[in-house]
């Protein structure tokens, strides 16, 4: 696994031709989000990581791969 792996929601909705507001409902669908944030399951099963900047903020990037077999 490398760091390209992983993407943030806009870039992983582009691989269907969806906007960041539609992956997010998606996701949300199939229980990977909720709350505007990943969900324990998809935390534990490596659909998504942590991912901190320089200025501390922190967001979640999605495994390109695993969210893609899972839609």
């Amino acid at each position: 696994m490398t760091p390209f792996d992983f993407v943030n929601q806009t870039q992983l909705g582009r691989h269907f031709n969806w906007t960041s507001h539609a992956t997010g409902r998606t996701l949300r669908h199939i229980g990977l989000r909720e709350n505007r944030e990943p969900t324990q399951r998809a935390k534990e099963e490596g659909y998504c990581r942590p991912r901190f900047v320089n200025n501390g903020h922190g967001d979640w990037i999605c495994h390109r791969s695993k969210n893609h077999e899972r839609h």
